[in-house]
């Protein structure tokens, strides 16, 4: 696939962004309610825009699956660096555990997000790497950022084995309990202290 047809059209003008947003905003929708009928055709009913003016944006649906999950992660991105702001002098493992806290709580209010991760894995697009390790990458440069000490590559997979445990217990609960939050930091933990 022409890898122009995976992105979105991020539009310029504001009532095109209003749109854009719109249509967005509908697919999540689509999404939360029943995860298999979101296709420009149910797209276009929800939301009311015609398909050609939805294909301006969005020309394929891998794009939408895309522009959603970028929004999330942008979002998801200023929640971690607000909480993480004027916080100094704290070890990896504080840092850690509030990006564990802080995801688990995001996925269990978006959890059409799974569905995206899945989706966006299932792709197997070489040509985008946006997936559900664009959100480990965003604490990977949180931590840069703050200059705290670590090995990327042990904090990468530590982090995608928490949320793995996350994602794995929302699928089964439809919510992620306190019990599962605490397995995911203790894994998290104990694999990044391993030599």
């Amino acid at each position: 696939m022409d890898s122009n047809k995976l992105l979105p059209i991020e539009p310029k003008q504001s009532r095109s962004k209003k749109k854009f947003e719109n249509i967005l905003n509908s697919a999540e929708e689509i999404l939360i309610q029943d995860k298999n009928v979101l296709t420009f055709i149910s797209l276009s009913i929800y939301s009311k825009y015609k398909r050609a003016s939805i294909y301006k944006y969005f020309p394929s649906t891998e794009s939408l699956y895309i522009g959603i999950l970028t929004r999330h992660l942008d979002k998801f991105s200023k929640l971690l660096n607000n909480n993480f702001k004027d916080k100094t002098d704290l070890n990896l493992e504080w840092y850690l555990k509030i990006y564990i806290d802080l995801l688990a709580i995001y996925l269990d209010k978006n959890k059409h997000l799974v569905e995206v991760f899945n989706l966006c894995d299932g792709m197997n697009l070489k040509q985008i790497t946006l997936n559900k390790n664009s959100f480990i990458e965003t604490l990977i440069s949180s931590l840069k950022n703050l200059e705290i000490k670590h090995s990327e590559e042990k904090v990468r997979l530590a982090t995608l084995l928490a949320m793995t445990i996350l994602i794995e217990n929302l699928d089964v609960n439809l919510s992620i309990r306190p019990r599962t939050i605490a397995e995911a930091k203790k894994a998290c933990l104990a694999y990044l202290n391993t030599p």
